[in-house]
């Protein structure tokens, strides 16, 4: 009633370890050479990652985002740490590569989710599967950047400006900063509007 819409944030490879789909399936996460399937990340608990290639678990992602988009009215999807999903390992379908199962999630999800609907694609690998995607992000991160910095007349500065010359460390907040996203945004300039939309964060 209000004019609001609702968008939703989530990372569809991301397991957490104690999650009830990891108990009841671990035959689709994706296994490292030693078995584990774990993944450190750091600052954050252990993780598996879904593995794509198996039949069962694309099943799921499909009827996941079918019925988020269906039952939920969901109005836009932001799907990030996808990256993961191209992730290699030992997976369900051995001759299936990282890309090839990124790529057949996307277009599962895509063929979930009505037209109408935009997902964006964050962490995406070398445009891997950027068809089924309305918009991809192209630049760094900007939350947390300017938290211990101070701008130049004092104020809080959520964002700082970054060397404007020379190479910039990545990662690092260099890299976070407005200098940085002008890079990335800039990079990629020839993808805005004839491959998707850019989207800086």
């Amino acid at each position: 009633r209000r004019g609001l819409q609702f968008g939703i944030h989530m990372s569809p490879f991301r397991i957490d370890a104690d999650s009830e789909l990891a108990r009841k399936h671990p035959d689709w996460m994706l296994r490292t050479p030693d078995g584990s399937g774990l993944i450190e990340e750091k600052g954050r608990e252990p993780k598996y990652v879904l593995d794509a290639s198996n039949p069962a678990a694309l099943a799921w992602l499909r009827g996941l985002f079918g019925a988020m988009a269906r039952d939920w009215n969901v109005d836009y999807f932001k799907l990030d740490f996808l990256s993961l999903g191209a992730r290699e390992g030992l997976r369900h379908t051995r001759a299936t590569t990282g890309v090839q199962a990124l790529a057949a999630a996307a277009k599962a999800i895509r063929e979930a989710v009505p037209a109408r609907v935009p997902i964006l694609g964050c962490n995406l690998p070398s445009l891997n599967g950027y068809e089924y995607f309305d918009a991809v992000r192209v630049g760094p991160d900007v939350n947390k950047v300017g938290r211990p910095r101070r701008g130049l007349n004092g104020e809080f500065a959520s964002m700082v400006w970054g060397p404007a010359l020379g190479p910039m460390q990545s990662p690092g907040p260099d890299s976070q900063s407005l200098t940085g996203q002008a890079r990335a945004v800039a990079r990629q300039f020839y993808t805005h509007g004839r491959l998707f939309v850019n989207d800086a964060d």
